[in-house]
């Protein structure tokens, strides 16, 4: 009998603007409220969350719905989603950080607790990668495992769980993890991501 026909993956390049053809009609992002801050590029930083007003203890900075959900003990349905995306939630998604394995190792003090992250992230990769490299086989394309992986990560690093699901947020995302944070969060209900301040933030600090 006659080999089962694959999915096109069309070749994938992570340069601005080359993202994959959705196979559903671009349906654009979901609506988020944010109109007290703006996203600004600093050199050492990356991208952040700077407030453009002030916020009082208790105000909601952001609220935004997920672009893409899946069963959190399944992987694959983030890769299913994500292909069955519009062209603006692909280009969202895949905007967002994906950091090289050795990135904040060196803020780790202890020799042991910094040899334990690199076995953890070499595990955890290793993992991805066979994960994409299985799910590659389903599709036409030379870099589909490539896409696939970087697509993992994503999820790795960004996901944030509600219920038993897991969900990304393009914009909450671009806020920074703090010690001394000035702003907290919640999941929703629907897996709403829910910022709200914890003190005073004036305009002009980071979120």
């Amino acid at each position: 009998s006659a080999p089962p026909l694959k999915r096109s993956c069309v070749g994938w390049d992570p340069g601005p603007g080359d993202f994959l053809t959705p196979s559903s009609p671009a349906n654009g992002l979901p609506m988020a409220t944010q109109k007290g801050f703006h996203i600004e590029h600093v050199v050492g930083q990356g991208r952040i969350m700077r407030a453009s007003r002030r916020y009082e203890p208790g105000d909601t900075v952001l609220r935004e719905p997920p672009c893409l959900t899946w069963p959190h003990d399944d992987a694959e349905q983030l890769i299913s989603s994500f292909m069955c995306a519009s062209a603006d939630v692909q280009a969202a998604v895949l905007d967002m950080a994906a950091p090289d394995a050795d990135a904040g190792l060196s803020c780790i003090v202890s020799d042991h607790a910094r040899m334990e992250a690199v076995a953890e992230r070499a595990a955890r990769s290793a993992e991805r990668s066979s994960l994409a490299a299985r799910m590659a086989e389903a599709y036409d394309g030379p870099r589909a495992a490539d896409l696939f992986e970087h697509l993992l990560l994503i999820g790795d690093i960004n996901a944030h769980a509600f219920g038993k699901r897991a969900g990304l947020f393009p914009i909450a995302a671009k806020a920074n993890h703090s010690c001394s944070p000035n702003c907290g969060h919640s999941t929703r209900v629907g897996g709403e991501m829910h910022y709200f301040a914890t003190c005073t933030i004036e305009a002009g600090d980071e979120i």
